[in-house]
């Protein structure tokens, strides 16, 4: 079992073998006067196909929302959220040492806003409800060292249909699939590259928002717009200072390893209805930076970022500066 707090008014409980193959967790998440975030899971491992359970709960200040990456509507900018409530169940389903079948239904309703003028004084606000039933073929080969995978592979193929529930349920089918491969060099170095892509269609087909820190770096949210997207990530990994052992202050965080990271990444955004356009796989981005690894209350694995990252695909006077909370893949 183990619990930590800070200042931003966290506070965790993990609770294992209670008894024998069943294990459950329990998380609460406050800022002040931005978002809380309140959330259950449950897994029992006791029967062939683990099952899994989880409630989660997530809502956002007037003035503080998250932003989108799935809608709808077709914006210049992705949409903002207010609130968001989901319930899911699934099964995993091993079938040998690296592959795995994964079953899972979800309710989920939430609020999206969207500005009517471009300083966002005047908005609109739509609620939906969606029940997605996802089925997903995964193989997995990777091998970790100090904290990040250094070589093997992950694939993931997979689709989701919605069931229809009511005049603001939406009703979609959507395919998604992803290619992770890592290769470890020279002890302390490690290639890293991810190929993913989507694509939703049927009555309430929705648009993916592409760009921003943990996709399509030196791009704002929502630069690449598209009801088929693709995403290519490659990154060279470095590590610089093993063992660092340094505690944070005031928070319940042990960072332990330095890495430099060099990256490039591309995507494209496609509107199925009218076509492709070679213009659509031209955005792309070139940077480095510096990962912080640790762990929070000394078992979860944390990872803070700080990147450089400039567009290749057009000029850029200025480089856009970030900082970023948890791993790219």
């Amino acid at each position: 079992m183990g619990a930590g707090t800070s200042f931003a008014g966290y506070g965790a409980v993990q609770m294992s073998d209670l008894p024998g193959d069943n294990r459950m967790s329990l998380g609460a998440q406050a800022v002040p006067g931005w978002a809380s975030m309140y959330g259950i899971s449950y897994e029992y491992a006791g029967f062939r196909p683990t099952l899994f359970l989880s409630l989660q709960a997530m809502q956002w200040n007037q003035v503080a929302l998250a932003q989108s990456y799935l809608s709808t509507e077709s914006y210049e900018y992705p949409p903002l959220i207010r609130d968001i409530f989901a319930a899911t169940a699934g099964l995993s389903y091993p079938l040998d040492l690296y592959d795995r079948v994964e079953f899972g239904i979800t309710a989920e309703q939430f609020t999206e806003v969207f500005p009517l003028d471009s300083e966002g004084l005047t908005e609109r606000h739509a609620t939906y409800r969606i029940f997605p039933a996802e089925l997903a073929l995964i193989r997995e080969t990777t091998r970790w060292h100090r904290l990040l995978p250094v070589e093997g592979y992950r694939l993931k193929v997979g689709a989701s249909q919605t069931a229809p529930a009511g005049s603001s349920s939406l009703l979609l089918t959507e395919y998604n699939g992803e290619a992770q491969w890592y290769y470890g060099f020279l002890q302390d170095f490690a290639l890293a590259t991810r190929l993913w892509g989507a694509a939703s269609q049927g009555h309430d087909h929705r648009f993916f928002f592409l760009g921003g820190r943990y996709s399509l770096r030196a791009f704002p949210s929502g630069a690449v717009m598209g009801n088929a997207a693709l995403l290519w990530n490659n990154e060279l990994r470095m590590n610089l200072v093993t063992h660092m052992n340094l505690r944070m202050p005031f928070l319940p965080i042990l960072l332990t390893d330095l890495q430099a990271v060099g990256f490039i990444d591309a995507a494209a955004g496609i509107d199925t209805s009218s076509g492709v356009h070679p213009e659509d796989y031209r955005p792309a981005s070139v940077g480095g930076g510096l990962n912080i690894i640790g762990f929070m209350v000394q078992t979860q694995p944390i990872l803070f970022s700080i990147e450089v990252a400039r567009r290749i695909d057009e000029y850029q006077r200025r480089p856009t500066v970030y900082g970023r909370l948890g791993p790219v893949f």
